[in-house]
């Protein structure tokens, strides 16, 4: 059986940097949250890991993320997904929506860092 690793592309993020040549848009830009919803709404091979990148998908609330996870394992046989990651920025999480993704099965977060000088 075919087994692939899953790429979902969230383009949403707080802010377009300057410096970033990624299809993303700030959220408010892109329409709020109702454009970001109707993005998620989408409708076989077997997953191996899921990894849900962007923009930052941890702008999106943590209900959402679950929700498209919930999707994706409906519509792809996830029973052998050894690894989900979500790409986050530390100032969209908290130990509140860190658990919310842990409940829905994210096992690993890739925290972006782009500088610790807030000047830059």
């Amino acid at each position: 059986m075919l087994r692939i690793g899953l790429y979902l592309h969230l383009p949403f993020c707080l802010a377009k940097c300057a410096y970033c040549d990624f299809d993303s848009v700030p959220l408010a830009a892109a329409g709020g949250e109702e454009a970001a919803r109707r993005y998620l709404d989408f409708h076989g091979a077997a997953v191996d890991t899921i990894y849900l990148g962007g923009g930052t998908p941890s702008v999106l609330p943590a209900e959402w993320l679950a929700e498209l996870l919930a999707r994706v394992r409906n519509r792809f046989d996830c029973s052998s997904c050894a690894e989900v990651t979500v790409e986050a920025n530390p100032a969209t999480v908290d130990e509140e929506k860190l658990a919310a993704l842990r409940e829905a099965g994210v096992t690993r977060i890739s925290l972006g860092v782009q500088s610790l000088c807030d000047e830059v």
